[in-house]
């Protein structure tokens, strides 16, 4: 009949007793997945048949429930109706059936929207994962209080996906945001997309960005062959409209469950086709993962290969980059001579010509465009040949820079070494002599280098070994600083009193690993 010849009021008056008087009937239409043709879900549709004024079309009483508030109590009992025949159907072993389930703008911003759900979940006997609740992107004006309620839902464990896409007026930041299972592509791009190239432009970068963001994509009223071609040509995941079947009654549907995947296969491209656009898609997605990686990894990996005795870079990508002052695209097809300073030219060859010749893990340190690199080179052969080198950096300049401090830290110590008047010797846990300063030269007539691996109490006047002796024990026990005096022979034969001072150096654990002793001549 003419429902907009309707008023308001007259509809409003009818809906308020249609609950009650069972006017109201859940129908579903199957959702397919156009590569194999499974029917994975249904979605649950309202329909009202009054008994004077017939059937009433949904775009004319749904709008008033939600204005007058009665889209409350009707959505909720909706919600309940579509569970317990997805649990009917799960009982019945179609147990991969999805049932999707609209929630109204004024449903989803009710304080208790997430305990009725759980209430009916509970009550039916409902996996989570088995509901799918639509929402649309008029939800997206309270994005905080959105995201909140889009989390505890998810919690509960059913899917979330977004209606009508591409017909609201919202930022599409909150797709990232959001935590989304599907985009649902409005039926007005679809209906389109094979004559108006606007729409599908519009319904190939929906398709894309929602596989980019990981989320799957519905097309909604699917009616033609063209319309089913276009969109397995461009990888959409399911699809749902009169092609396949109508909202019909669920045990309709049931009936036709084994009849819906022939019309994929007749009317759609070979699953061959589609498997193969499917893996270009896949490698696609890989390589752009793969440079979104090397991208944002902390060090440097890269490729090269040698064209007429020169390394080109064939694939560059890492942070490293940065601090080079330099973009993976100045780098990608240039020779290692463009790229680096005139000086590192010659080091990075060499190393780069290690690896084409076959060597593996050829590893290394060099200064790359002032920064100083540790990387690792491995050959990549195919038929037992060389033909790319895989390589990888990280930025070793800090170290480097320690390494020169504490190298004219050293330098400054040799310097005092060399120059002391005492005697320093160091003895490992062992008590051999593992060095000497210079100034035993000049003060016993020995040099270091003789004294390394000698009996060092041959040297000890023979009545002060025993009291040498305890006083490192002593040391070593207590773990601090000990003093003692001991005569020494000189070279030459004479003794010389000293007056040595000891520090045992302990580990962690508290074991000896080296004893410093510093000797001051008392007398010659």
């Amino acid at each position: 009949m003419d429902n907009g010849n309707l008023s308001s009021i007259r509809l409003l008056d009818a809906l308020r007793t249609a609950v009650g008087d069972g006017q109201l009937k859940v129908y579903y239409q199957p959702r397919v997945d156009i590569r194999t043709g499974d029917v994975v879900g249904a979605e649950a549709l309202l329909r009202w048949s009054h008994p004077t004024l017939g059937s009433i079309s949904p775009a004319a009483f749904i709008p008033i429930a939600e204005e007058t508030g009665l889209i409350l109590p009707i959505g909720e009992w909706t919600l309940r109706q579509a569970c317990a025949q997805a649990a009917a159907w799960r009982t019945a072993g179609f147990d991969r059936l999805v049932v999707s389930v609209n929630l109204s703008p004024r449903q989803f911003a009710q304080g208790d929207v997430v305990d009725t759900v759980w209430s009916i979940l509970r009550e039916t006997e409902l996996p989570p994962q088995q509901l799918e609740l639509e929402i649309t992107e008029s939800i997206t004006m309270d994005v905080e209080s959105a995201i909140a309620t889009l989390n505890r839902l998810k919690r509960l464990g059913v899917r979330i996906s977004v209606d009508d896409f591409g017909t609201g007026y919202s930022s599409l930041s909150y797709l990232k945001r959001f935590p989304l299972h599907t985009l649902k592509i409005d039926k007005t791009f679809i209906r389109e997309c094979t004559k108006d190239e606007n729409d599908a432009t519009i319904v190939r970068t929906i398709i894309a960005m929602a596989h980019n963001l990981n989320l799957r994509v519905v097309a909604e009223g699917v009616e033609t062959k063209e319309q089913l071609v276009f969109l397995q040509r461009h990888l959409c995941d399911e699809a749902q409209g009169f092609l396949f079947q109508r909202p019909v009654p669920p045990e309709e549907l049931v009936e036709q469950l084994e009849e819906l995947p022939a019309i994929v296969t007749k009317l759609g491209v070979g699953a061959a086709f589609t498997e193969k656009m499917l893996m270009r898609e896949q490698l696609r997605n890989a390589r752009r993962d793969l440079e979104e990686t090397l991208r944002m990894q902390q060090g440097l990996t890269f490729k090269f290969k040698k064209v007429e005795d020169r390394f080109v870079i064939t694939l560059c990508g890492g942070q490293l980059l940065r601090r080079f002052g330099v973009d993976a695209e100045a780098v990608v097809g240039k020779t290692v001579e463009e790229i680096a300073a005139p000086d590192e030219v010659a080091p990075l060859y060499a190393q780069y010509q290690r690896a084409w010749d076959g060597e593996e893990e050829v590893t290394f340190e060099a200064k790359v465009l002032g920064v100083w690199c540790l990387a690792s080179l491995t050959p990549i052969r195919r038929g037992g040949v060389v033909v790319e080198v895989v390589g990888s950096a990280i930025d070793i300049s800090e170290r480097k820079r320690a390494e020169e401090a504490l190298n004219r830290v050293h330098k400054q110590y040799e310097l005092i070494v060399e120059n002391v008047t005492d005697l320093i010797s160091v003895f490992d846990a062992d008590g051999d002599l593992t060095y000497a300063s210079p100034s035993h030269l000049r003060l016993l007539g020995y040099t270091p280098e003789s004294l390394l691996g000698m009996d060092v109490q041959e040297l000890v006047h023979p009545e002060d070994v025993s009291g040498m002796a305890t006083s490192f024990e002593e040391g070593i026990k207590m773990k601090s600083e000990f003093q003692c005096r001991s005569r020494f022979r000189h070279k030459d034969g004479i003794w010389v009193l000293v007056e040595v001072r000891g520090m045992p150096v302990m580990d962690d654990d508290g074991r000896l690993l080296q004893m410093v002793t510093v000797s001051r001549p008392v007398h010659r």
